[in-house]
């Protein structure tokens, strides 16, 4: 924990991190999980966008797209779930589950 730091509400979308100061927010670091490290930097990336200047986007979520046969994947996302204090900004889909869903047009359907 960073000195003097105070641990924000844990109604916060942003789940486990600390305040440094008013508006401020730090992230602890994924120990001993540094293979992790780019879905971090992603869902960070993802949350960040709330802060846009034009404060026309709402509450954001990340989601992880695998391909149902990426073993690594599915536990690389598994693992960071179950580091997240707060896990209602993470989801994570197969590409499989998002063709089943056809939300895509069928010739974009037909480019995976």
């Amino acid at each position: 924990m960073v000195p003097g730091a105070q641990p924000i509400s844990s109604d916060s979308q942003f789940g486990n991190c600390q305040t440094t100061r008013p508006g401020a927010r730090l992230f602890p670091p994924l120990q001993g999980m540094l293979d992790l490290q780019q879905l971090w930097l992603d869902h960070l990336l993802a949350l960040s966008m709330v802060q846009h200047p034009s404060e026309e986007l709402g509450p954001t979520q990340f989601l992880l797209v695998y391909p149902e046969q990426n073993v690594s994947f599915a536990s690389a996302a598994e693992r960071y779930r179950e580091a997240l204090k707060n896990e209602r900004t993470f989801e994570t889909r197969t590409l499989e589950q998002l063709l089943d869903a056809h939300f895509m047009s069928e010739e974009l359907e037909k480019a995976f």
